[in-house]
Formats: structure tokens, C-alpha cells, sequence
């Protein structure tokens, strides 16, 4: 049910203010019925006191479903606010398109400004998108998750890292030897931070019970 809730939410927009609102009126309504339930018994006894003691056991598991819902969304939420379904649609459609033509080399890193969104919207919809999708899916959103962290601050308009496309039979052994290892010592750093943040990225992941 809770998963539900969080999936309707997202398509309809709602955020999580909205359900800790229900939940915190449905905790007043816990009380009002203990309540009810006690003076009931005080006065009647246990036989009239069944209903209002079920209403608030009703009220008390409708305060915690939306609670779970609420805490659920927040983890979705990032500063601004929730992505819209349609948005978390476009976005997704549009970096699986984007990595199926412009994703760097193995073994190489981009700039993050080619990226066609903020890396930290493209991680929003994917995060969303997984709570929605089944096993099958979230695998192959997981890695694309991950393989944000080929794209890397400062790296400049030209992709860096061992690109093995610009070496060919009629360049010198020697020379090709010397222009790998100088696209291996320019990069290192930038290689050891996609290393660094593909790992942060995986345990993002996992913090998040996403995989």
C-alpha cells in the first residue's frame, strides 16, 4: 500500500507535506477515539467501547502508512521541488538516449557540463523512477545511476582518458606507446575520481534499498 501511495504521489505531485499533514490528523483522531473508547467503558462498559477502541486502532495504522508514505518522498526530495511524473519521464527517456549516443569512451571521462541535465536532476528521476519500476528495470537504471560518474568537473571540451580510437597500425609502435601513456598520466586524477564517486554512487544505491 505504502509503495502505491508513493507512486500515485509522484505522478500526481504531491510531496510530503501533504501526508504528514494526513498523518498528523489522523493521530488527532487516534486520540479523540482512545478517548471516546475510555468514557465509553468508564460509563457503559467493554461491549460499547469496541468501536471507537477499532476506530482508533484504524486511525493509528492510517497515521503510520502516511508517515512511511511522507518519509519516503523525502528521500526522493532533493531541494527543490519533486519532479513531476512527466518530468521524471522526459528526464530518464532523455539521459538513456543521451547514453546510448554521447557517453564517453570506456575508460575515459567527460565534462559534466555535456550531460543534458544537472547531474543531481538526472540522480532525482533515476532514484524515482527505480521506486517505480520493477527488478528487471531498476538493474538497468542502476547502472546508469552509476555511470554519472563519468562525467567529471573541469575535464574540458575534450573527453580524456585512455581513448584507444585515436591509436592505428600506421603510427609508430613507440609513438603509440608514448600517446597512451600520456593520456593515462593527463587523466588519473579525473579517473580516480570516477572510481571515487562510483563507489559513493553504488552506496547511494544501497543506503536507499534501491538494490
Amino acid at each position: 500500500m505504502a509503495k502505491w501511495l508513493v507512486q500515485k504521489a509522484l505522478l500526481d505531485g504531491d510531496g510530503p507535506e501533504k501526508f504528514h499533514t494526513t498523518a498528523q490528523r489522523y493521530a488527532n483522531s487516534t486520540w479523540f477515539w482512545i478517548i471516546t473508547a475510555v468514557a465509553v467503558w468508564y460509563f457503559f462498559g467493554w461491549g460499547w467501547a469496541i468501536l471507537p477502541a477499532a476506530l482508533a486502532l484504524a486511525a493509528t495504522g492510517s497515521s503510520i502508512l502516511a508517515t512511511r508514505v511522507a518519509y519516503k518522498l523525502e528521500e526522493l526530495k532533493e531541494p527543490k521541488e519533486q519532479f513531476a511524473g512527466a518530468q521524471i519521464e522526459n528526464i530518464v527517456r532523455t539521459y538513456g538516449q543521451f547514453l546510448e549516443s554521447s557517453a564517453p569512451l570506456p575508460g575515459c571521462v567527460a565534462d559534466v557540463t555535456k550531460l543534458p541535465f544537472p547531474k543531481e536532476d538526472i540522480k532525482t528521476a533515476l532514484k524515482a523512477a527505480m521506486h517505480l519500476s520493477n527488478p528487471s528495470e531498476r538493474t538497468a537504471l542502476a547502472t546508469g545511476y552509476v555511470s554519472l560518474a563519468s562525467w567529471q568537473e573541469g575535464v574540458g571540451p575534450d573527453d580524456m582518458g585512455l581513448d584507444i580510437s585515436k591509436l592505428s597500425d600506421q603510427i609508430a609502435p613507440q609513438k603509440q606507446a608514448q600517446m597512451v601513456l600520456d593520456m593515462v598520466e593527463s587523466s588519473h586524477v579525473f579517473m580516480d575520481q570516477v572510481k571515487a564517486e562510483e563507489a559513493s554512487l553504488w552506496q547511494e544505491l544501497t543506503d536507499s534499498g534501491l538494490i
